[in-house]
């Protein structure tokens, strides 16, 4: 069959041997289902701190964002989208997905899905268990409902969306919004309420990193800091 997507797992578990690890239960049946359906790779490797199975997901999709949302708003569901020679189908992964999760339910989860567009990139992050995938229907209805909105008044459309961003509140913040800590976080009542409150937006030809309030429809006048930034402020501000 046509693989209109490319897919690259890659998640770190605890080491056993030279070459060996305390793998996932039923994960060389995971990677023969994507391979059906996908050019896919699923990529392990030790982890520290005794394995942290917990997947990064790059999805490279044939088709733009802006023709991905009027698959959408044409109401072709979310998972299942063909049309022509463009196609985006998320079904099959996630019902792999989930079966890989019921044999592994406590040690298993998605900690970052990104869907590479030809034209933008979407970073979807966990912010409490099972938020990704149990969000990521309501997330891709979102970029279509707000889409429009995230194009700059100049025409420029984003390069990046990063899903979703948190106003800091704290009395020594390096940036009055960033994305969900991977140590040390300060904020600590998630819901999915989230995934639609805030999304830090990169414009690549402008140069700007810009929060998106859902509720106001609108670009606020507000940077944000990524995961890699936030650290690299943090130990700039240290020294």
């Amino acid at each position: 069959m046509e693989k209109g997507i490319s897919i690259k797992v890659l998640y770190y578990a605890e080491q056993t041997g030279i070459n060996q690890l305390h793998d996932l239960d039923g994960i060389d049946e995971f990677r023969k289902e994507l391979s059906e359906e996908y050019v896919s790779v699923v990529q392990g490797k030790p982890g520290d701190l005794g394995g942290l199975e917990k997947f990064i997901i790059d999805l490279i999709a044939s088709v733009s964002l802006e023709s991905f949302v009027k698959f959408i708003l044409g109401g072709i569901a979310f998972d299942l989208i063909k049309s022509g020679t463009k196609s985006l189908v998320f079904r099959p992964f996630i019902n792999a997905y989930k079966r890989l999760k019921s044999k592994n339910e406590k040690r298993l989860d998605i900690e970052k899905f990104s869907i590479i567009f030809e034209d933008t990139t979407i970073h979807i992050y966990q912010i409490y268990d099972n938020s990704v995938i149990d969000q990521l229907e309501s997330i891709v209805n979102n970029l279509a409902l707000h889409y429009s909105s995230l194009i700059t008044s100049e025409g420029e459309r984003p390069s990046e969306i990063h899903i979703p961003v948190f106003h800091d509140e704290s009395n020594d913040r390096l940036s009055p919004f960033r994305v969900k800590l991977d140590v040390d976080e300060t904020i600590t009542d998630f819901s999915d309420k989230d995934y639609s409150a805030y999304w830090g937006i990169f414009y690549e030809y402008s140069r700007q990193w810009i929060v998106y309030d859902l509720s106001a429809r609108r670009l606020l006048n507000k940077n944000f800091l990524t995961l890699e930034w936030y650290w690299q402020e943090w130990e700039s501000k240290r020294r």
